[in-house]
């Protein structure tokens, strides 16, 4: 790579020196297809196994992964690895306890595949900045390409990608019985439902403000992020929009005290006060206050607020192994049977102990974005738009549910910023790395320099 190539606005110095060149061949190949995979709507089935696109793409992939992991090709083993891989065998473990081996174990293989399969797809493969950046600029362009087909589909009230694609293979079904919204249809997209393909779509903000804006001046800068909120409005989901919401809201607080080192500090501690007093002031939990606002209408709320109470109780009852993925959860009959929640869920059909493994991953992970150090500015807007967008999602994942491709996304993503966590700047490099460097003088014919350093022409 050239000098230029490196010092170009969003890019880090020195870091391609760092990838070897086989590696960053399959990185490139496989983290377009992998993207791609996502959202090609077709389905097919191998005997009684379904697979989808993305699905035989992680089953083939898995042991070359698991082996390159296990080599250390990704880094030494971390903990947020085990934790995954912990969710995992709770998980099949679970349900073998629920519904039996014979049952259960097709299931907890595919999940096996989707979740560290996803994971490690991007662990082994992300290893670096300039990756890293591929990755995301791939992402971004597959949402920005998604977008205005979302929005044709919520005007027009026609599932259009779906119709492209149904007269190739079977393609998953158009929701019906959607309530509308200001007179338009929530877009599903390629996905199985509005709130997927809104999610999916919200992932890419932070992410494209401080990956691919990072370093670049004028309202070009805007296009992707603008391109990821504009696919997220057409799902007109409350739950995706809560997630470019909060990214915006932490945008925010980061650039108006900039200037201020312990602002997260600041941040954390005025959350746990405004958890204080909410749980001594109202009458109602902080949980619940939280999910009564995250709603478009009252309605909404009381059925959100009694699918958390009534889910908590079915918690309880099961904490050590759940109810699986197959048993109708206990309810009263104007309850419906989706419960939008994710936290929620993973507990209910798997365990609090799946629950902590899964929650402890995320947690670990944010905590070591947080606490790595750099002295180049992109790799610090890399960590800062990745930590921003698993913290929003943490927080809007409290009022809607994810499955299929869009739950393997995001566990590509945690996956994603593993290489920051183990990052060390190289040797030398300081502050100064990451501005332009002058060009290189070249030498003209007939002139050399005196061991003074004073030019004379021959």
């Amino acid at each position: 790579m050239s000098e230029g190539a490196l010092h170009a606005p969003g890019r880090a110095p020195g870091l391609a020196a760092r990838r070897s060149a086989a590696q960053g061949g399959a990185a490139r190949f496989l983290l377009p297809l992998f993207l791609i995979s996502l959202v090609i709507p077709t389905y097919f089935f191998l005997g009684t196994m379904r697979l989808s696109p993305y699905r035989l793409l992680l089953v083939v992939m898995f042991i070359p992964l698991l082996v390159q992991w296990l080599g250390g090709k990704a880094g030494r083993i971390r903990a947020p690895d085990i934790l995954i891989l912990l969710f995992c065998l709770w998980e099949a473990l679970a349900l073998a306890r629920v519904a039996g081996i014979g049952r259960s174990y097709q299931f907890s293989g595919i999940f096996l595949v989707e979740t560290f399969g996803g994971y490690l797809l991007a662990r082994v493969l992300i290893r670096d900045f300039e990756t890293f950046r591929f990755f995301v600029k791939c992402f971004a362009l597959v949402v920005l390409i998604l977008g205005p087909f979302a929005m044709y589909e919520a005007v027009s009230k026609h599932a259009i990608l779906l119709d492209i694609f149904r007269p190739i293979m079977p393609t998953h079904t158009m929701v019906t019985g959607l309530e509308e919204r200001w007179g338009m249809r929530r877009a599903q997209g390629p996905f199985e439902h509005p709130i997927l393909y809104g999610v999916f779509c919200a992932s890419a903000f932070a992410l494209s403000v401080y990956v691919l804006g990072h370093g670049r001046k004028g309202p070009g800068r805007l296009v992707w992020p603008a391109g990821s909120a504009f696919a997220t409005f057409a799902s007109l989901s409350a739950g995706a929009w809560l997630a470019v919401v909060l990214q915006i809201g932490i945008m925010i607080w980061d650039h108006a005290l900039r200037r201020m080192r312990r602002r997260w500090w600041l941040f954390l501690g005025l959350v746990i006060a405004a958890y204080v007093a909410v749980d001594i002031l109202s009458n109602r939990t902080p949980v619940a206050v939280f999910i009564s606002y995250m709603t478009f209408n009252a309605h909404n709320s009381f059925i959100r607020l009694a699918i958390f109470e009534h889910g908590m109780n079915n918690v309880w009852a099961r904490p050590l192994f759940g109810m699986g993925p197959w048993g109708d959860w206990f309810r009263p009959y104007w309850l419906p049977p989706s419960v939008d929640n994710f936290w929620l869920l993973m507990a209910m059909r798997h365990g609090i102990p799946a629950f902590l493994f899964l929650a402890g991953a995320w947690a670990v992970v944010l905590s070591g974005l947080a606490r790595m150090k750099s002295a180049i500015p992109a790799i610090l807007a890399a960590r800062k738009g990745l930590l921003i967008v698993l913290a929003g999602l943490a927080f809007s994942l409290s009022t809607v549910h994810l499955w299929n491709a869009t739950y393997v996304f995001l566990c590509a993503l945690l996956g994603s910023g593993m290489w920051m966590v183990e990052w060390r700047d190289p040797p030398g490099t300081g502050r100064e790395a990451d501005a332009p460097r002058p060009p290189a003088r070249r030498a003209v014919l007939g002139e050399s320099r005196t061991p003074q350093g004073r030019r004379t022409v021959l």
